[in-house]
């Protein structure tokens, strides 16, 4: 009984014809790169603009963004520093993305704050009001009952 197995990871190819498929993808990852580093550099120098967009449209959001920046120093020095630098390394796209919050902070509105604290009882109103209608015991209103 034979249990030896063999592998083989020969492509059948000879090594020009791997050498030149290798140096294409390379060459594609290369224009891949260019491409990206020329919409970053883009993006890059219109960064103000989109800074001038958030403050126009909606100035809290860009003052919020700069508060937190701020308040992960307070939490962490150093994370503080590499959240900054993140920041920095990022700033078009963090940028147009604050210009984007801003447009929709200002055509949508600002979502509730209710959403983001966790102290708060989790109940929604209007389904408190309808399980009081559906409940088939008669309960006391909240003024008759006492504390």
């Amino acid at each position: 009984m034979n249990n030896h197995r063999s592998y083989s990871f020969d492509t059948g190819r000879s090594f020009t014809e791997k050498l030149i498929g290798g140096l294409i993808f390379f060459i594609f990852l290369l224009v891949l790169f260019y491409v990206g580093f020329q919409i970053y550099k883009f993006l890059f120098y219109i960064t103000p603009l989109f800074i001038l967009i958030a403050l126009i449209l909606k100035p809290s959001v860009v003052w919020d963004h700069i508060k937190g920046i701020g308040r992960s120093f307070k939490i962490n020095p150093l994370g503080g520093l590499f959240y900054l630098a993140m920041q920095l390394i990022g700033l078009p796209f963090v940028t147009a993305g604050l210009a984007f919050k801003a447009w929709a902070y200002r055509k949508f509105g600002q979502v509730s704050e209710k959403i983001y604290r966790g102290d708060e009882d989790n109940h929604i109103p209007h389904m408190k009001k309808l399980i009081w209608k559906i409940s088939p015991l008669k309960r006391k209103s909240s003024k008759e009952r006492k504390p």
